[in-house]
């Protein structure tokens, strides 16, 4: 704690090996002790820290709190570590919440994501997850989503996303690579091969290799 409020130093080497720290050593007195030093420090980066060891010590309403921390590294860092603690749906309603703010993108958005699923009733979020690939804005939600959907062996749910594959993107082929990946994961076959196949991208096109070499090796 003392390192810690020494606010003279080369701060980037403190950060680095505090993030390796082994949180779970420590005492329930020195938790009790740390916990609210970590939550009320005026020092962002000591309460950006905190989050880790929050989170070790399964410190999940003090985690919660710091979603609404004013500085955004803080929030960040706890919507990442909140994915380590026992599943909530009080959680995920809070983390719900948080990923519907326009404030939330990019990987603050995917990290916020991989915690709601986490804590997420397994009931009715395969739902979810195709409703943001199909309605979000967010590319990196979308894509985020349909990565999920993979991970969860979520067959039927990626073949009705599949049409998506003829549509022009915003701004990368991300999406459509993940769902080439389905189609050579799941052996389906996309809609528009043959346009895909003229697209001048490289990882589109080493995505669309995978999938006609396991498709050959099918036959």
């Amino acid at each position: 704690m003392l390192e810690l409020n020494d606010e003279d130093g080369v701060w980037s080497k403190r950060r680095s090996r505090f993030w390796r720290a082994d949180w779970s050593k420590y005492s329930s007195a020195e938790r009790t002790k740390l916990t609210e030093f970590f939550t009320t420090y005026r020092d962002h980066v000591v309460r950006e820290i905190g989050c880790a060891a929050l989170a070790a010590w399964g410190s999940a309403t003090d985690l919660v709190a710091m979603l609404d921390d004013p500085v955004f590294i803080v929030r960040k860092s706890a919507a990442y570590q909140l994915c380590k603690v026992p599943q909530s749906h009080q959680i995920a309603e809070k983390l719900w919440t948080v990923l519907n703010s326009v404030n939330t993108q990019s990987t603050y958005a995917i990290e916020t994501l991989e915690s709601y699923t986490v804590h997420a009733p397994s009931e009715g979020l395969i739902d979810t997850l195709v409703a943001l690939v199909s309605n979000d804005a967010r590319e990196s939600i979308r894509c985020s989503a349909a990565r999920h959907l993979l991970k969860l062996e979520a067959k039927e749910s990626l073949h009705s996303l599949l049409p998506m594959l003829q549509n022009t993107p915003d701004a990368t082929w991300s999406l459509h690579i993940i769902l080439i990946d389905a189609c050579t994961e799941f052996h389906f076959d996309p809609p528009n091969l043959p346009e895909l196949a003229r697209i001048d991208n490289f990882d589109l096109q080493c995505a669309l290799a995978e999938f006609l070499a396991e498709r050959a090796n099918r036959k």
